[in-house]
């Protein structure tokens, strides 16, 4: 296993990775799942489209995710950001709660904004906890509107909210994707919590194919979307844009040693290759539910990381 193939500076590299760039931590829905606090910050307009051209000129980024918080409070930097992806030969997308939606004829506005500036894909935040907080007719209208384009659309719902999402008169054509979420509880103060016992057998990161890059609006950059981890453990940061090539960033994600082990055989091969290193019985791996959450357990624990890359870079 080599942990530096497919880097930015490989010969015929591919477009398979994801930048997902968080654009503000503000947000008008407070769902009781969140795992981003609510509050002030928004990462840099230039920055951004900066990050945009950067990608474009590395050739191995195929789709650019704008999330928060809400993006679409910042709309205009939207467009503008979607269009520059566009025009740098990369699809690009957007992940909305639908909270900015006044209306069904606001809705219907912004998504004819969306489609002029050439957007491929869409994902609706549109389960119990989010929509208890707002009028279905906007989000329903806006779904319409983006289909009828030739517009992906997904709909997100969080299979841990034990409520059902209220029906939708959407098209068939719509995807609803059912997952689950860590119950951070950011939004309403809840602390951090799981249940359930981890599958060995289904222990791979999901980044395997590509990596979801993901810049926080304070320009630190994770090597995947870290929801579980991204505000509570730090030890998984690859560096912060502010100060750091795009490029560099993505090596160094490329080439961390327990990164690269995890994506390719998963934390069953990861424990096999270091359990004469790695107590692995005191991170209580029955209590972890995916590797993201086994992920956030290791993460938690900076010498095990240590102790896990240098084992692994000895064996390389």
């Amino acid at each position: 296993m080599d942990p530096k193939r497919n880097t930015p500076l490989t010969p015929g590299a591919v477009r398979r990775h994801t930048l997902a760039i968080a654009v503000t931590n503000r947000c008008p829905l407070r769902c009781d799942f969140c795992c981003v606090p609510p509050g002030p910050g928004d990462l840099e307009h230039d920055l951004i489209l900066d990050l945009i051209d950067q990608a474009g000129e590395m050739g191995v980024f195929r789709n650019i995710g704008f999330t928060g918080g809400e993006p679409l409070i910042r709309r205009k930097l939207i467009l503008e950001a979607g269009l520059r992806s566009h025009e740098r030969g990369m699809t690009w997308g957007v992940t909305t709660g639908m909270g900015w939606a006044r209306n069904a004829d606001h809705a219907v506005t912004v998504a004819t904004e969306l489609i002029e500036s050439r957007i491929a894909n869409i994902t609706v935040s549109a389960d119990a906890s989010h929509l208890i907080q707002r009028d279905p007719a906007p989000v329903e209208k806006f779904i319409r509107v983006c289909i009828e384009a030739d517009v992906q659309v997904t709909v997100s719902c969080t299979s841990n909210n034990p409520d059902p999402p209220p029906p939708l008169d959407i098209p068939d054509s719509a995807v609803v994707d059912f997952h689950y979420v860590s119950p951070t509880g950011y939004a309403k103060g809840w602390e951090s919590g799981h249940a359930g016992r981890f599958d060995l057998r289904r222990s791979n990161c999901p980044m395997k194919e590509g990596l979801t890059l993901s810049v926080w609006p304070d320009g630190s950059v994770y090597p995947c979307c870290s929801t579980y981890v991204v505000n509570k453990e730090r030890a998984l940061i690859v560096g912060n844009i502010r100060d750091a090539q795009l490029s560099d960033v993505l090596q160094r994600a490329l080439s961390d040693p327990y990164l690269a082990t995890i994506r390719e055989v998963g934390f069953a091969g990861l424990i096999v290759l270091t359990a004469s290193a790695v107590q692995w019985g005191d991170l209580a791996l029955a209590e972890k539910l995916d590797p993201c959450h086994l992920c956030s357990a290791v993460s938690a624990h900076p010498e095990t990381l240590s102790t896990i890359r240098a084992t692994i870079a000895q064996s390389l």
